[in-house]
């Protein structure tokens, strides 16, 4: 009877650790479902390669002949810390590989080559509603 009560209790506990992702999160991978934006491998880099921050979460990554979504495994806090920045790790200083580079100490999980028009999009989605008024 003991071990009856335990399992529940285990996956209740289970799933009530787990918490909601945010909804600038929601959105942005809402979008990768719906757009079917196609993950890459690897991203060749240049010496011009910058980026814009998302959120906490994901960056749009911009080369000389793209533009890419990235997204971290957690949160990248180094991304918003100008005084602190943190060395990339890359095993081929000619590209950028999900799941074994970084950007700013913060591993790369995924990768989505990205259009001009889906770049526009994805900053839009962090402008607040008339903020230049």
């Amino acid at each position: 009877m003991r071990g009856r009560l335990l399992l529940p209790v285990t996956v209740l506990t289970a799933c009530v650790g787990s918490p909601e992702p945010r909804p600038e999160i929601l959105a942005i991978q809402d979008m990768i479902a719906v757009s079917e934006l196609e993950e890459v491998e690897r991203i060749r880099t240049d010496r011009l390669s910058s980026f814009d921050e998302l959120n906490l979460r994901y960056i749009v990554f911009s080369t000389r002949r793209r533009d890419y979504l990235i997204e971290f495994s957690h949160d990248c806090w180094e991304i918003k810390d100008v005084f602190n920045i943190q060395a990339d790790r890359r095993y081929d200083s000619n590209y950028i590989r999900p799941r074994s580079d970084t950007i700013r100490g913060c591993l790369i999980n995924r990768a989505f080559a990205l259009n001009k028009g889906q770049v526009q999009e994805l900053k839009a989605m962090g402008e607040t509603p008339n903020a230049g008024r």
